[in-house]
């Protein structure tokens, strides 16, 4: 791959700004463009949205000498269709298993966030998203889990999050003992 990368890769890309951190020289090869890559000195991991993992956007993180992507505030959320549909996400349970797949290929780890707790969310639905983690971790990938918190100004202001269920805490549990899980799945506990 030459050191730059052309305008329209960097555009069908999507990625969004954040750039944890990236050593100078793997903003050169990335062909540094400001809108998508923000420098700094330690180089690991990279913030993307979710419906934008393409291949040229893969192959820019992994030729910038990355080694983590992070799915953050634009993740997958949640592994039932009928919640990412009824919160309106962009994206399908399958678009995560592809992204999550598409990094392997490049042997770039995936930290994906999941949110439990969503209004509406029932047990099946949160098993479906303990399914999406399980596809997830056995992909050597990580997951960021929140607890549902309704957030001024959003659509989701006034909901009312559900009780997160015995499966969810269990499995979590056992995954973050593992180290393969971070973040909280619960209702007031601060991890």
């Amino acid at each position: 791959m030459s050191s730059s990368i052309a305008a329209s890769s960097l555009t069908n890309c999507f990625c969004s700004t954040m750039l944890r951190t990236a050593s100078l020289m793997a903003s050169e090869r990335l062909a540094y463009h400001p809108s998508l890559i923000k420098a700094s000195s330690s180089a690991t991991s990279f913030d993307v949205n979710l419906a934008g993992i393409v291949c040229n956007c893969i192959t820019m993180v992994y030729y910038g000498g990355l080694a983590y992507i992070f799915f953050g505030g634009r993740g997958a959320q949640n592994g039932s269709q009928s919640m990412l549909d009824r919160i309106s996400r962009g994206h399908t349970v399958e678009d995560v298993k592809c992204a999550v797949e598409l990094c392997g290929d490049y042997n770039l780890v995936p930290i994906v966030d999941v949110i439990f707790g969503l209004s509406g969310e029932t047990v099946a639905d949160q098993q479906e998203t303990l399914d999406l983690v399980g596809f997830v971790v056995n992909k050597d990938g990580h997951i960021h889990s929140h607890y549902f918190t309704p957030l001024p100004g959003t659509p989701l202001e006034y909901a009312v999050p559900s009780p997160v269920g015995r499966d969810v805490n269990r499995v979590m549990g056992q995954l973050a003992l593992g180290g393969k899980v971070t973040g909280v799945w619960e209702a007031g506990v601060r991890r």
